[in-house]
């Protein structure tokens, strides 16, 4: 039997029968390639090596479909940032979005991060992106993504979406995901049938559209917006943006016609229980379980139209160092030979009593609300000899032009089960006698970690520095 709360839905699905027995299946496994860290195919052939056939997705070739037991949440490569595990639906207002390096981009409601990551790396961890959500620990989530992921081009902020504040510069972009009654995610959890209550829709009706509102007004002309949810409630959806376009000066805001090839949707309706809606909301679209084998979602596209606005984003101002600090950095850079470019694109904070962070150049964040945290922890000064974070490593690892091993077979091995390890001379050749190393992964080709380099009987010795935390993923 099927619950009141979709049996109110029938109407609106093509194919009933085949949206019922959809809902009875798990849902596949989707991986979503980190393009900062790796290509689509160098994830394809690590994925083939585990045993599996990855399916590309037909409308997203870097994203892959595995079966739905699959495990990868633990797996080394997860761990190590090469992948995002995703619903396929969502992966959907990330890519409409358009998100281009250098934005200035704003996620609203950014828990639990999985679209923020999206965004990030379609800016090549450039640029501002600003992810915000009500929930303290939610956006904790977010953080610990970004970390994993190697995302250096993220503020997280932590404020009511709807009464965001609208000083300081327009965003090009702004992404609206906002909370919903969730009906579309039933595949995942059943659960969710039984807590909205009938009047549920309307009850969040007034929230969605205040942050819709809220979108709108922070997009600069010129700009888009993306609303979307995971619900099928035609008062969550399609009404919501028809109040919006009403609401709006005539000519100032429109309904983008999108299409995706080899994702099937079914276009937004323009009728509901007596209502009409505008006719633009047919360019809107829906997600139905059973015609890609996802779960259920809606997402329209908007183009803030006017005339277009000088650039309202002074230059960031580059923090100023303490002497201390400024020292710490440049042991670090020295270290690993980093190239004089790559320092200029990026800028250095302290954002914390034990670590600097790091920064794209032209990144800005707001002044309001205040940050709850910026950019990517990239050395840890704490100590009386200053070093990488692990996440740095794994992040810009590769660009480092001295002291950096690589390490496979039974070295490897060893090192990933935290052990020191005795190392050949021949694997040091680029390598300081004695101090801190990036490890690379020999068959991975990128670096994992860190090791500290020291001497016992003229042996080199390499002590591992892998995080305990992440031993639990091999």
């Amino acid at each position: 039997m099927i619950p009141p709360a979709l049996a109110r839905y029938r109407s609106l699905v093509p194919d009933w029968e085949g949206f019922v027995a959809a809902l009875e299946r798990p849902l596949p496994t989707i991986l979503a390639t980190n393009l900062l860290r790796l290509t689509p195919a160098a994830l394809a052939e690590r994925l083939r090596a585990r045993g599996y056939d990855p399916q590309p997705l037909p409308w997203l070739p870097s994203a892959f479909r595995l079966p739905p037991d699959c495990s990868a949440g633990r797996w080394l490569e997860y761990r190590l940032g090469h992948f995002q595990i995703m619903e396929e639906v969502s992966l959907l207002p990330a890519i409409l979005l358009g998100a281009r390096p250098g934005e200035r981009i704003l996620d609203l409601c950014a828990a639990p991060g999985g679209k923020t990551v999206l965004l990030a790396q379609a800016m090549a961890n450039r640029g501002t992106l600003i992810a915000n959500d009500i929930d303290h620990w939610r956006l904790g989530v977010v953080r610990l993504q970004g970390d994993r992921l190697g995302l250096a081009n993220v503020t997280l902020t932590i404020g009511n979406g709807s009464n965001y504040p609208a000083e300081g510069p327009h965003y090009d972009r702004v992404l609206a995901d906002v909370p919903c009654s969730c009906l579309g995610t039933t595949r995942k959890s059943q659960e969710v049938l039984g807590r909205p209550a009938p009047e549920a829709p309307e009850r969040l009706a007034g929230l969605q559209h205040s942050l819709l509102r809220k979108a709108l007004q922070l997009c600069r002309p010129g700009g888009r917006v993306v609303y979307s949810t995971c619900t099928y409630a035609p008062e969550e959806n399609e009404a919501i943006v028809h109040r919006a376009l009403a609401e709006a000066v005539p000519g100032t805001l429109r309904v983008l016609p999108v299409a995706l090839p080899g994702l099937v949707t079914a276009p937004g309706i323009t009728a509901w229980d007596g209502q009409s809606y505008a006719p633009e909301l047919r360019h809107t679209l829906r997600l139905w379980p059973h015609l890609n084998d996802t779960g259920g979602f809606y997402v329209a596209v908007l183009e803030k139209r006017g005339p277009p606005l000088p650039d309202d984003a002074p230059p960031p101002a580059p923090p100023t160092l303490s002497a201390a600090d400024a020292t710490a950095l440049r042991t670090v850079l020295d270290r690993y030979a980093f190239a004089a470019d790559f320092v200029a694109a990026h800028r250095f904070q302290r954002t914390n009593a034990k670590e600097l962070a790091i920064l794209p150049a032209d990144h800005l964040p707001p002044e309001r609300p205040a940050p709850f945290t910026t950019g990517l922890a990239f050395i840890r000064t704490k100590s009386h000899d200053p070093r990488l974070t692990s996440q740095a490593a794994r992040a810009f690892g590769h660009l480092a032009r001295r002291n950096v091993v690589t390490l496979a077979g039974d070295l490897l091995e060893a090192y990933l089960h935290r052990a020191t390890i005795p190392v050949p001379e021949e694997l040091l050749a680029a390598c300081d006698p004695s101090g801190f190393l990036i490890v690379r992964h020999a068959e991975l080709a990128l670096p994992i970690g860190l090791g500290l380099l020291r001497r016992q009987d003229g042996q080199p010795l390499l002590e591992c520095l892998y995080p305990a935390a992440d031993a639990q993923y091999l």
